[in-house]
C-alpha cells in the first residue's frame, strides 16, 4: 500500500509544477510514508527539469538564422538588421523591440514611379515554418539608434507576436562592418 501511495505521489510530482509552500507540505507527507530524502530530491529535480524544458520549448517559437546588424554610419541614427526569420506558428502581427534604438520595424524597399521608396510593413505576418528572408528589399530597420554600433558589438532584439500572442524571444545579434559580404546595396 505504501509503495502504491509513494508511486502515485511521485507520479503526481512529476506532472505538476508545485509552488514552494506546497512542496514543503508534500515533503512532510512523503516523509510520513517513508520516502527517503534522496528520493524526494530526485522527484523535485525531475519537476524542475521538466518545467524548465517545457518553458524553453514554448519560448523557442522564432528562429533568426544568419542574423547580423549593419554598423551605423557616422552621424546616422539608423541602421538595418538582416537574416532569415521563421516562426513555428502563424504570426499575424510581428513585434520587434531593442534597447539600442527608439524604433525597430520591418521595412520594404520597392520601386515606385522610377524612385526607390522604403516603407514600414505593418502589420507584418509570418506563416508557420516558412523562412522569410530579411536580406535586402525586406529588412529590420532600427531608427533613433542611441549610440554608434561598431563591428563585433552585440545587440539584443526581442521578437514577439501580438496576434496570436506569442511570448517575446530574445536574440543576441552581432554588428558587422559595412563591407560585410551579405550587405545590401541600398543605403539608409
Amino acid at each position: 500500500m505504501r509503495k502504491t501511495i509513494r508511486s502515485n505521489i511521485l507520479s503526481t510530482l512529476n506532472t505538476l509544477a508545485l509552488n514552494v509552500k506546497l512542496k514543503t507540505i508534500v515533503s512532510l507527507l512523503l516523509s510520513t510514508i517513508a520516502l527517503s530524502p534522496l528520493q524526494y530530491v530526485q522527484a523535485n529535480s525531475n519537476i524542475n527539469s521538466k518545467a524548465k524544458g517545457q518553458a524553453q520549448a514554448q519560448m523557442q517559437n522564432f528562429e533568426f538564422k544568419n542574423a547580423w546588424v549593419r554598423q551605423t554610419l557616422q552621424n546616422n541614427s539608423h541602421t538595418a538588421v538582416y537574416g532569415i526569420l521563421s516562426s513555428k506558428q502563424d504570426c499575424q502581427d510581428l513585434r520587434l523591440q531593442t534597447n539600442e534604438a527608439g524604433l525597430a520595424e520591418i521595412h520594404q524597399m520597392k520601386m515606385e514611379d522610377q524612385l526607390m521608396k522604403m516603407q514600414a510593413v505593418t502589420p507584418f505576418s509570418l506563416k508557420a515554418n516558412q523562412a522569410f528572408e530579411l536580406l535586402g528589399d525586406y529588412h529590420i530597420m532600427l531608427m533613433d539608434v542611441k549610440k554608434p554600433l561598431s563591428p563585433r558589438q552585440k545587440i539584443n532584439i526581442s521578437i514577439s507576436c501580438a496576434q496570436p500572442v506569442i511570448a517575446a524571444q530574445l536574440f543576441k545579434i552581432e554588428v558587422k562592418s559595412i563591407q560585410h559580404k551579405n550587405s545590401s546595396t541600398h543605403g539608409h
